[in-house]
């Protein structure tokens, strides 16, 4: 239940959007969620439970924390949540294929704006299965970066099809590398699942 920027892409999971574009009110995480008595709650705001969306009832949620806890699915296993912040509704649905996907060893973040350029991998934590997060790298203003799995160039991300692709997006393997326009410390998360992504300059963060 830490819920404060130290926590973030730990106890503090982002949510992913398909596109970074003005106004985007769609969120989803796809992930492992445990069945039980346990449950969660939808922050906005790190370190702060009063802004947070809580649950209403069956695909409903409320804002300001005006709610209980969203409960937890009735059996152990993969998810997609989705929640619609203009109407204020959600989705949870099973996501039959988290259970046979593929797992990788390693993932990181390669790239002239990276620390180590092209000549190797700056590394990702796996935090949850199939989430990876870098919570502090500095990036360079004016070059490009990718992910990659194992070391390698078999599996790699960069820009999916949408045009307004940072902070989020969905990647595709293969896809051109992502641009930084502004350099300086960055949160970096990718869903290997879904191949949803965050790049986000840490003073950003809510």
């Amino acid at each position: 239940w830490g819920n404060d920027k130290a926590n973030v892409g730990k106890d503090l999971q982002p949510m992913f959007a398909a596109d970074s574009k003005p106004g985007e009110k769609i969120y989803t995480y796809t992930g492992f969620f445990k069945s039980g008595s346990g449950g969660f709650k939808i922050i906005t705001q790190a370190g702060n439970w009063d802004t947070c969306y809580a649950y209403k009832g069956a695909g409903l949620m409320g804002a300001n924390n005006d709610g209980g806890d969203f409960p937890a699915p009735a059996a152990d296993g993969y998810y997609t949540l989705t929640v619609n912040l203009a109407d204020l509704t959600f989705t949870m649905v099973p996501y039959a294929e988290g259970a046979t996907a593929k797992r990788y060893a390693t993932i990181g973040v390669i790239g002239d704006a990276t620390p180590t350029g092209w000549d190797s991998d700056t590394d990702m934590v796996e935090t949850l299965p199939h989430i990876w997060v870098i919570q502090k790298i500095n990036l360079i203003a004016g070059k490009t970066i990718k992910f990659r799995a194992d070391n390698d160039w078999a599996d790699n991300w960069g820009i999916g099809t949408t045009t307004n692709n940072i902070p989020f997006g969905v990647s595709s393997n293969g896809g051109d590398n992502f641009p930084i326009e502004k350099g300086g410390e960055y949160l970096l998360v990718l869903n290997d699942l879904t191949k949803h992504y965050m790049i986000i300059r840490t003073e950003k963060l809510p």
